[in-house]
């Protein structure tokens, strides 16, 4: 049998069953060691790691029982399998040891067809525990290395590849995609990877789930007073993730009221509650999502092209990426994507300037538009139905 790796110990005081037994797991390719007393097993374990441990009960000085007790107490991820050896007769013995934590035992006199069954037996489990273990440090490492995106197609990498750009950094991020396709474990993940942010708090709001009038106080707080019902002031959003990452979900949907006090809040950074006077200062790393189309809900005057691509005063370096758009949306189909994936990334402050300016000319060729199309019926009526005047 080919060598493994695996290494035996036989604790007996009898140089005789030592020598027996060695003899007769020899087939097993291990590597076997003796000891005649618990101080020289102590002294071999030390040395080496032991993976199983025949441990007799009856030794001079420290019993096999107390040993294994001793043990029990000790590391467990470093302790070995016991098979204990006891005498003709006690099996009561047996029975408490295994009950203390043994893997199996033997009887004096056994059949050695016997004890290389339990031996056996012991090695696949000895075997069974380390791919286990083997298993949940990969899959620790996978984890620390993918996060919560599940998934490892060449879409789900370019999807993670996305985040790592932008996940160290202090950038207000946009994630879009189709309500449903996960745009949350992006910006958790985003929160989890930041070095500076994760230590805080991630706090979720979900813009779309609450009525306008409630948004404003739910975001930014209020006073006492502030509305009927405020009975005591209450810190928003933006202060309890002070220090962390605020998710505003379905941005898109926020009124045009909020949406202004929400563009002062990431330009200055700075809130005043609701119904207070006060200017406070709020360190919150902001990541909204929408499914929404923002280009045309600019164009319908729906929403704001500035909060879009907000100007930021806090300092040189201290840009904006606008859009991680799709990331959502391939983790959601990661698994069944195919081949190269076509991935609309991460749009960085470089396109911040000419991404608003073609949104303001876009907005301006929309109303000349529609200023010429009323010219035109104006006209068109004048000249079927007279002046009226």
């Amino acid at each position: 049998m080919e060598k493994n790796s695996l290494r035996l110990l036989i604790v007996d005081d009898e140089e005789a069953a030592r020598y027996g037994i060695r003899r007769a797991l020899e087939a097993f390719g291990c590597e076997i060691a003796e000891a005649g007393s618990v101080e020289a097993a102590r002294e071999l374990m030390g040395d080496a790691k032991v993976d199983l441990l025949l441990l007799d009960v009856n030794l001079p000085g420290i019993s096999g029982l107390e040993f294994l007790q001793e043990l029990q107490s000790g590391n467990q991820a470093e302790m070995p399998l016991v098979v204990i050896i006891t005498a003709h007769g006690s099996e009561r013995l047996a029975v408490q040891a295994v009950k203390s934590g043994a893997y199996d035992y033997v009887s004096k006199p056994f059949e050695l067809d016997d004890l290389r069954l339990v031996v056996k037996n012991a090695f696949e489990n000895i075997k069974l525990r380390r791919e286990n273990l083997s298993l949940r440090r990969r899959i620790e490492i996978e984890t620390s290395q993918r996060g919560a995106l599940l998934g490892n197609s060449e879409a789900m990498q370019s999807v993670r590849a996305l985040i790592d750009k932008v996940a160290d950094t202090d950038a207000t991020v946009l994630v879009r995609g189709e309500s449903g396709t996960g745009k949350e474990l992006v910006a958790r993940e985003l929160h989890e990877r930041s070095t500076a942010r994760s230590s805080g708090a991630f706090v979720a709001v979900n813009c779309a789930a609450l009525p306008t009038e409630l948004i404003e106080s739910e975001l930014f707080g209020h006073e006492k007073g502030a509305f009927t019902g405020a009975a005591a002031r209450r810190k928003g959003k933006f202060e309890q993730a002070n220090g962390g990452t605020l998710f505003l979900d379905e941005i898109g949907d926020m009124s045009a009221n909020v949406q202004a006090k929400l563009l002062r809040a990431l330009e200055e950074r700075r809130i005043e509650r609701l119904g207070g006077d006060e200017s406070i200062p709020v360190d919150v790393r902001i990541i909204s999502a929408t499914h929404r189309a923002l280009e045309e809900e600019i164009l319908e005057e729906n929403f704001g092209a500035d909060l879009r691509a907000p100007r930021r005063h806090s300092g040189p370096g201290d840009g904006v990426c606008p859009t991680v758009r799709g990331a959502s949306r391939l983790a959601a189909e990661a698994n069944r994507t195919r081949g190269s994936a076509p991935v609309d990334g991460i749009r960085l402050a470089r396109q911040r300037a000419r991404t608003s300016q073609r949104d303001r000319a876009r907005r301006d060729h929309v109303r000349r538009r529609r200023a010429e199309r009323h010219r035109y019926h104006r006209r068109a009526n004048k000249e079927k139905f007279g002046d009226c005047n």
